[in-house]
């Protein structure tokens, strides 16, 4: 969101809450889409979130936020395609080890590392 939650948004976190279901709000006036990725990251790792719900305003109350989310769902799939640390360094790609990874991949890779159920894959 941008701000506080309202509306449906509120009422999705208060119902994670009753159900005691993990639950995480960024607030992107307060950190920016990238940072949000580390955070969302984290939170998904150390809840084991296997199913993502995504809540929020509509475009139409607020049009830049579609955006921001696309950017911090798109960075938490690349930290986790990379393998980021979800510790203390959660997000923390140093640059050497980015290019160590992906040097290591197999040309028809453009997906990401090897693995199994991967167009082209080995």
């Amino acid at each position: 969101s941008h701000g506080p939650l309202t509306g449906g948004s509120r009422l999705t976190a208060e119902l994670a809450r009753k159900h005691n279901k993990p639950h995480l709000h960024i607030d992107l006036d307060r950190m920016h889409a990238l940072k949000a990725s580390s955070e969302l990251h984290r939170w998904v790792i150390t809840e084991g979130v296997r199913v993502l719900n995504v809540a929020g305003a509509k475009a139409s109350k607020d049009p830049a936020l579609y955006n921001e989310v696309y950017q911090a769902i798109w960075g938490l799939f690349v930290l986790d395609t990379l393998g980021a640390d979800s510790g203390s360094n959660a997000g923390a790609l140093h640059l050497e080890d980015l290019a160590r990874r992906v040097s290591n991949w197999p040309e028809t890779s453009a997906l990401g590392p090897p693995g199994e159920n991967r167009p082209n894959g080995p």
